[in-house]
């Protein structure tokens, strides 16, 4: 049955498009880390990145019963591409907030075994002669820890615009009501070209 077979293809592009994406985009994150002196193992890298992945995977599944709802209450084919790309986004989002959740607790963690390690003895001739001077600390970031997080930053802007057009080469996801079910379409313009017009196409009387 086409509609059983649009099921099964979706159920096993989303999990494909999510890892295909990481594929494509890592060697980019751990070479961009090893540049700005960021110490993160591979391992480490990637543990710290499928965590965010593994949450936009539920938050799309736990979608998938209002994907249904609208499936079955209206024919517009362009709103079902767009609600899709919609909730794609909003999954992408709150996997990019955890994953700065995580870079935070784990500069903290950091700065925790920073402040616990033995402090430098200070002379009490120099505290002398500057009384005013702070004491130190270690409750800031280190500038490794800033360059992680501006690394981790740019890789998801990376991440997102591969994974937006990783979805546009996997497509189709729905498959259109007028058109045979196929595994794959044929290469043509990219993703955001396609919002665009599924836009004004969704817009126009």
């Amino acid at each position: 049955m086409p509609g059983t077979d649009r099921g099964v293809a979706s159920a096993i592009k989303v999990p494909a498009l999510f890892f295909l994406t990481l594929v494509v985009t890592f060697p980019s994150l751990y070479v961009f880390s090893a540049l700005m002196g960021v110490r993160l193992g591979p391992k480490d890298t990637l543990r710290l990145i499928l965590v965010p992945i593994a949450v936009n995977l539920a938050v799309l599944a736990s979608l998938g019963p209002i994907t249904g709802f609208f499936t079955l209450s209206t024919t517009s084919y362009h709103f079902m591409k767009l609600l899709n790309f919609f909730f794609f986004a909003i999954s992408g989002a709150i996997g990019l907030r955890v994953l700065l959740a995580m870079l935070t607790r784990l500069e903290q963690a950091q700065m925790q075994e920073s402040a616990a390690a033995p402090a430098a003895p200070v002379s009490d001739e120099n505290a002398a002669s500057d009384p005013n001077a702070p004491a130190p600390t270690s409750a800031r970031p280190s500038r490794e820890q800033t360059m992680a997080r501006r690394t981790f930053q740019v890789w998801l802007v990376i991440y997102a615009l591969v994974g937006a057009q990783m979805g546009w080469v996997l497509r189709p996801f729905i498959g259109s009501p007028t058109l045979d079910f196929e595994w794959f379409r044929g290469r043509e313009a990219n993703i955001f070209i396609d919002v665009i017009r599924t836009i004004g196409e969704l817009l126009s009387p």
